[in-house]
């Protein structure tokens, strides 16, 4: 297949789709294709294999638009390996966009998040991911992770959200990167705030939520002061882990943690904030489980509901 045949190939069956369900099978069918297109993809200039002319951009972000018969996309100079993710990013939209003739019509938050999961597919593709891991063992420390990051050349943050995808099924370790900010709401408390997380179907890291709620609390003491790219450990003592189990609103208890600081990407070239990413033991975390009345008859029943609130 030639390399114009590929792009207009895919952007026809991506066209194609008629249903989301659909759509998310083509791009995780097509975006693979890219893979080896996108590791020699960063240089500016006229890209005919990805339908697209490049230009380097000042900051971080990206833009794309159409012009006649190809697109322009503009690509942030900074950012690391952060830019090929962008860059994956917009290949998406530019196949997305390509047929005039889309059968599904989707918003722009639903295009957003399709762009994401064709550049985490076309980036580090499953079968890729599967033969890593099988030789390389899934990740249990911070090394492990920059380990895969380095052989897919994703950034922390995408690495852990290609790892959340194939998480195993128990773990005794789960990780999460967190930066200095805001609520999304701008409520104006500030937090080590939770960026994205990879855990076993135990557990989940409420995104946005801030590691002292979770009852990390020497963890985001410790992320505030000190050098960026130092590693610690410490322990803390009232942890409570949101659960996806039904009849267990929350994993308690006290655990290890490790964590290096560094300073997380930003939506522009002035906007560095200080961030983490943390490695926590929650093997030894319990269930707690739902406070349910008995099941008495002729007898009165005392509901008491037994609620996490983060």
């Amino acid at each position: 297949m030639r390399n114009d045949d590929r792009i207009e190939r895919a952007a026809h069956c991506l066209s194609g789709a008629s249903s989301l369900t659909e759509l998310r099978v083509a791009i995780s069918t097509w975006a693979p294709r890219f893979h080896d297109s996108l590791n020699e993809a960063m240089r500016p200039g006229a890209r005919p294999e990805l339908g697209m002319d490049i230009a380097s951009i000042p900051g971080r972000g990206a833009l794309a638009a159409r012009r006649g018969g190809s697109f322009f996309v503009g690509l942030g100079s900074r950012g690391g390996r952060e830019r090929r993710f962008t860059l994956a990013h917009e290949l998406a939209h530019v196949l997305l966009n390509s047929d005039d003739e889309r059968m599904l019509v989707i918003d722009g938050e639903t295009e957003e998040d399709l762009c994401e999961l064709f550049a985490r597919r076309a980036l580090a593709p499953p079968l890729l991911v599967r033969d890593y891991l099988r030789g390389a063992g899934f990740p249990v420390s911070l090394a492990d992770v920059d380990r895969f990051a380095d052989r897919f050349r994703l950034s922390l943050r995408a690495s852990l959200v290609v790892l959340d995808e194939v998480f195993p099924a128990r773990s005794p370790v789960a990780f999460a990167a967190a930066s200095w900010r805001e609520h999304p709401r701008g409520d104006g408390v500030m937090g080590m705030r939770i960026d994205v997380f990879a855990a076993d179907r135990r557990f989940f890291l409420p995104i946005d939520c801030r590691l002292s709620t979770l009852g990390y609390h020497s963890l985001e003491a410790w992320s505030l002061d000190g050098e960026v790219g130092v590693e610690s450990r410490g322990h803390d003592t009232d942890l409570e882990l949101r659960s996806w189990r039904r009849g267990v609103p929350a994993w308690v208890g006290e655990g290890e943690w490790a964590a290096r600081r560094h300073f997380a990407p930003g939506s522009n070239a002035k906007a560095d904030e200080r961030g983490v990413l943390c490695r926590f033991e929650v093997e030894g975390l319990s269930p707690r489980r739902s406070r349910r009345s008995p099941s008495v008859r002729h007898a009165p029943v005392a509901k008491v509901p037994g609620q996490l609130g983060l």
